[in-house]
């Protein structure tokens, strides 16, 4: 009987609510112009420019390869930013206890590797860019 109900009510929404399989627009949100489907409002919001209006580092990526871990991520910016590490746990507040890569900066897609690392160790990483964002992360080499 609550099947039944359930269906009854499903059937009764009125088309517009409805998303269809025209890429996510909402039935009848869409025109047809030359055989092709072009949306006629369009919704959402550019996550990665929110992100970077926020000054967020994105997209981190890390690859271990025996001695070597390769660390890859978007900036918010082209300003400069630092990848720190240290055998885990690290206390980022504690100089003494890591170590940190030359500022990059340029572009805002980076590809940073770590060499000389001892194998089966753990490390934690921090990323801090101008702006303020920052990010963590640990790795264990191989």
């Amino acid at each position: 009987m609550r099947l039944a109900l359930l269906l009854l009510v499903a059937l009764s929404l009125p088309a517009e609510g409805l998303v269809s399989r025209n890429n996510g627009l909402p039935v009848g949100q869409a025109v047809a112009t030359a055989g092709t489907m072009k949306p006629t409002v369009a919704y959402g919001a550019d996550i990665d420019d929110i992100l970077d209006a926020q000054g967020r580092i994105r997209d981190v990526v890390h690859y271990s390869s025996g001695s070597a871990v390769r660390v890859t991520y978007t900036a918010p910016n082209t300003g400069s930013c630092v990848l720190s590490y240290g055998d885990s746990p690290v206390n980022f507040g504690d100089d003494t206890d890591i170590t940190a890569l030359s500022a990059t900066s340029g572009t805002t897609s980076r590809d940073e590797t770590i060499t000389g690392l001892a194998s089966a160790t753990t490390y934690d990483y921090k990323i801090a860019c101008a702006g303020g964002g920052s990010v963590f992360g640990r790795i264990t080499t191989q």
